[in-house]
């Protein structure tokens, strides 16, 4: 018969963590590399197994900046809403035709077509304002590096 506390083949060891001395067999190895009593193991954590998604950080359809191909000027008098016509500063560099760029006092920018020759300093729109513009807004002139519609054929797409 075996004496109290004594187990043949089962020795002794302290706690990591409380520090008790216990019997080996009453003791377990933790995911940390710690030997534990029972009382003090504790399962890993089911969140440290999550993994993450790959994260894509790149941008799907990158396109050069277009501030380059662009020229600007601002506009001269106010316009409102539903306004076809707009003044600017210059006209230098608007064709009829051009695609222009306007920004509205919303801070949006509304793109349409100049129709005709500038007359003067006004610009006539082949649609009418979405939006009102203020005195100094930026209207934006395609430069030399702009390709024009009538420029992409169909092996460009």
């Amino acid at each position: 018969m075996a004496k109290a506390g004594y187990f043949s083949g089962d020795h002794n060891v302290i706690c990591d963590r409380c520090g008790f001395k216990k019997k080996r067999s009453e003791c377990r190895k933790e995911w940390t590399g710690l030997l534990v009593c029972k009382k003090c193991w504790e399962p890993r954590h089911p969140q440290d197994f999550v993994k993450a998604r790959a994260d894509k950080q790149g941008v799907p359809d990158p396109r050069p900046d277009t501030q380059d191909a662009f020229g600007t000027t601002a506009i001269k008098a106010a316009a409102s809403k539903d306004d076809t016509t707009i003044n600017v500063e210059s006209i230098a560099g608007i064709s009829a035709g051009d695609c222009i760029g306007i920004e509205l006092d919303d801070e949006t920018l509304q793109w349409t077509t100049a129709v005709g020759v500038p007359a003067g300093n006004t610009v006539a729109l082949a649609e009418s304002l979405d939006g009102a513009a203020a005195e100094g807004n930026v209207v934006y002139i395609p430069g030399d590096d702009f390709l024009d519609t009538n420029e992409v054929s169909q092996d460009d797409l």
